[in-house]
């Protein structure tokens, strides 16, 4: 899927309702850190920076944009 569609169509969720639970989850979390299937990197922004994220996608449309958000996320590799 490309990667800036599937932006569009997963924003209204991710406002109402995901953003929520990933504000809930992620932060807490330390130490070293697998993301099967990182899509986008719509979780990036969530994980403590002092976190170290291994992100893995492999879709190229989806990964260009995790790339894109990973440049401003202390925590992804």
């Amino acid at each position: 899927m490309n990667g800036r569609v599937y932006d569009a169509i997963a924003a209204i969720g991710e406002r109402r309702f995901v953003g929520g639970i990933r504000a809930q989850l992620l932060p807490g979390l330390k130490g070293g850190i697998v993301e099967i299937g990182a899509g986008t990197g719509a979780s990036f922004p969530y994980y403590d920076p002092s976190a170290h994220v291994l992100a893995l996608e492999p879709d190229r449309s989806m990964l260009a944009r995790a790339k894109e958000r990973a440049k401003s996320a202390a925590c992804v590799d």
